[in-house]
């Protein structure tokens, strides 16, 4: 059910009761003799909630069709005699003219059409309310039919009906000056908490153009004609589901007025149902009292029930402007397709929608792996639109121009980095943005994008850390493992947080607590001699289990996506195994360091090549990581005699050092603040001080935690 602003009891709402009664005032009209009486009061009521909903052009197309009469041509001459509260608020009154000027340029009439704007209050709950001041009878329209002034003067070629009544103007539109929730822009973009004020009038100045019927309901009996016994040209084309025309009912008669509280009444026309598909469009004849919980006369809601396309079934759709209520931040800015149609069965002439487009989806979030994908472009026919990317990581593969409906296709590109990312393709004007996740940071538990420190103390298998969203004074101790266990810590769920995870090389088990569900898996993958060396070797954004054989120099890979295996042989039994991205592709490559030549062998994926780096010396420790942020893993060496760090940048084939420990430390380099940069960082037994250097910010920390000992996990 939707929830509405506060109403006033609907008994009587505001100038809508003014049609109880039947006022009838004939008046000659050459050649024959034309009737005429007062037209009728629609409204639109507030719903609570934005919707996040707009439809129709916006931009530079929006702008054509909203600028004054002068700048560009019209179809209709529409002028408005605006009330002193209008002339006291310039930015109500630039809305309403806004609205006006998009039906000038979608209406097409030669004779004048006058609308009398009230900016006045109308209670609570109400957004406007308008209808025609005249409705008559029209030479060239269907006989014993009332018509709105408008639409009678456009059919007969000149402006006569309303001066039958008399009356000054074709339409009188009333907009509610007590509502404090007003959003006056006219881009065609809804302002959370706002309600749109330019759609108001667009919808008002459509019950005024013609865009209600005269059936009526009160105390459970219907009737239609303002007790002319003559329908409007709107209820000409009003049905039953079995389609029974509700004009053939007894008038008055109960069994009209059930069926406009049937939810079961329908428009239609040929025109509406060669844009609806070829099905008929659903009036809104729910009863207002069971279903949306409102006031109403046993189910009917004068002003809100018969003249309204169906609220459940159109709102925030292209057909969602002329529903009987609106959301905050829900905007529309062209009458939409059934409505157009609708017009047109009814007599309007109207000018194609202009060249606007939808795309769908409106937006796209993805992981860091390079994908496929496509937005669906709904634009009207021979409307020609084009589709660029700002951005290097987004590729167009297909779709850069077309016409009318189409699709455009485009590659996104693997996110190396651990740093989301932002681009944009510009599709008919619009901007569908693209969001893509980095990679997940190593050693990074609490989801902050941050690595945190983490020690392992195989004495009793505890993990203790200290979380990086704490500023490293807290986090939690957690107990899981044996002292002889080897702790592999990696997302192996894909959830972008890290898993607590061991190897047990006493019987080749891996133990591993998955962070997305807290279960616990265990998986047999290895011997006792081998070396873990988990990472995502498949670039699915899950860590796999690998082991790297160091009699056969055999590194063999569980893909835990698919459940397959492969084996590739890398290194001798003396090599340091070291796994990681270096070729920036989103795949781990499997590499070697051999202390007796300072030599890294790397085997990359991408290229399905090797590279051999002589970087080093027997006794250093080879560290690889992203120190440059560029997502590719350097290479890099700690010589403890010294405590400097040797960092070889692939990308750029440049090097740098830092020096940053004593010769006892334990270097546990990792991104500690989320920059997409490795940091340094070393840890001391001695006193259980970490000795962290950021290198993005050329800042450092030192922080207490842990005792000799403890592992830093790394």
């Amino acid at each position: 059910m939707r929830l509405f602003k506060v109403l006033a009891p609907l008994a009587c709402l505001y100038s809508v009761c003014l049609l109880a009664d039947p006022r009838v005032k004939p008046a000659s009209h050459s050649p024959s003799v034309a009737r005429a009486m007062p037209g009728p009061m629609e409204t639109l009521r507030a719903a609570e909630g934005d919707r996040n909903y707009s439809y129709g052009p916006t931009g530079p197309t929006l702008s054509r069709l909203t600028a004054h009469a002068r700048a560009h041509a019209v179809t209709a001459n529409i002028t408005v005699i605006y009330d002193a509260n209008f002339n006291a608020n310039p930015a109500a009154k630039a809305a309403f003219q806004a609205a006006v000027n998009i039906w000038a340029r979608t209406v097409v009439s030669p004779a004048p059409i006058r609308v009398k704007a009230n900016f006045v209050d109308l209670g609570p709950g109400i957004l406007g309310g308008a209808g025609p001041s005249t409705i008559c009878t029209a030479d060239n329209g269907l006989a014993n039919t009332w018509y709105a002034a408008a639409l009678a003067d456009k059919l007969d070629g000149a402006a006569f009906c309303a001066a039958l009544l008399p009356a000054d103007w074709e339409i009188e539109a009333d907009l509610n000056s007590a509502f404090t929730s007003w959003d006056y822009g006219t881009t065609g973009t809804g302002v959370s908490g706002r309600y749109n004020f330019m759609t108001v009038v667009l919808h008002e100045l459509g019950h005024g153009l013609g865009f209600y019927g005269s059936m009526f309901a009160t105390g459970g009996e219907g009737s239609f004609g303002y007790g002319s016994g003559l329908p409007d040209i709107f209820d000409r084309f009003a049905f039953t589901g079995g389609g029974a025309r509700l004009i053939d009912f007894p008038n008055p008669s109960m069994a009209l007025g059930s069926q406009l509280v049937s939810n079961d009444t329908f428009f239609d026309g040929p025109n509406t149902r060669s844009v609806n598909g070829g099905a008929k469009a659903k009036l809104e004849t729910h009863d207002f009292t069971d279903f949306y919980g409102l006031d109403s006369d046993n189910g009917f809601s004068q002003g809100s029930s018969y003249s309204h396309l169906d609220d459940e079934l159109y709102t925030a759709t292209p057909n969602g402007l002329m529903t009987f209520a609106l959301n905050s931040a829900e905007v529309f800015t062209d009458p939409g397709p059934i409505m157009r149609g609708m017009f047109q069965d009814e007599g309007w002439t109207l000018e194609p929608p202009p060249c606007s487009a939808v795309l769908s989806p409106a937006s796209l979030t993805t992981s860091f792996h390079a994908r496929s994908s496509s937005v669906t472009v709904t634009a009207g026919t021979g409307c020609a639109w084009t589709a660029t990317s700002d951005a290097a990581f987004l590729t167009i593969t297909g779709g850069a121009s077309g016409s009318g409906n189409g699709a455009v296709t485009f590659n996104v590109a693997a996110n190396i980095s651990t740093v989301s990312r932002t681009g944009n393709l510009t599709i008919a004007g619009h901007t569908f943005t693209v969001t893509q996740t980095g990679v997940a940071t190593k050693g990074d538990f609490d989801g902050d994008g941050a690595a945190d420190l983490i020690l392992y103390r195989p004495g009793n298998g505890d993990w203790m850390m200290r979380l990086s969203s704490q500023g490293f004074a807290t986090g939690p101790d957690l107990s899981f493992g044996l002292s002889t266990d080897k702790p592999v810590p990696g997302d192996y769920d894909g959830d972008g947080l890290l898993d607590m995870a061991l190897y047990r090389p006493s019987n080749g088990t891996w133990y591993v607590i998955f962070s997305s569900t807290s279960a616990l898996a265990q998986l047999q993958w290895g011997i006792d001699t081998d070396i873990p060396m988990p990472a995502d070797y498949t670039g699915d954004g899950r860590t796999d289990l690998c082991v790297w054989r160091p009699s056969t120099g055999v590194w063999y890979i569980f893909d835990l996506s698919n459940g397959t295996f492969t084996g590739r042989q890398w290194g001798l039994s003396t090599d340091t195994p070291l796994t990681g991205d270096y070729d920036g592709d989103g795949l781990a490559d499997v590499a070697v360091f051999r202390p007796s030549n300072g030599n890294w062998y790397v085997f990359f994926s991408s290229t399905q090549t090797y590279t051999v780096y002589q970087w080093g010396v027997s006794t250093d420790l080879p560290l690889p990581a992203d120190y440059t942020g560029d997502g590719r893993l350097d290479i890099a060496v700690y010589r403890p005699s010294n405590g400097n760090w040797y960092v070889y940048d692939l990308s750029t084939n440049t090097f740098i050092v830092y020096q940053w420990g004593i010769s006892t430390d334990i270097p546990a380099p990792k991104d500690y603040d989320g920059d997409g940069r490795t940091d340094l960082a070393i840890w001391r037994p001695s006193t259980g001080t970490w000795f962290i250097y950021f290198l993005g910010s050329n800042t450092f920390q030192s922080v207490v935690h842990g005792t000799d000992g403890d592992a830093p996990i790394k």
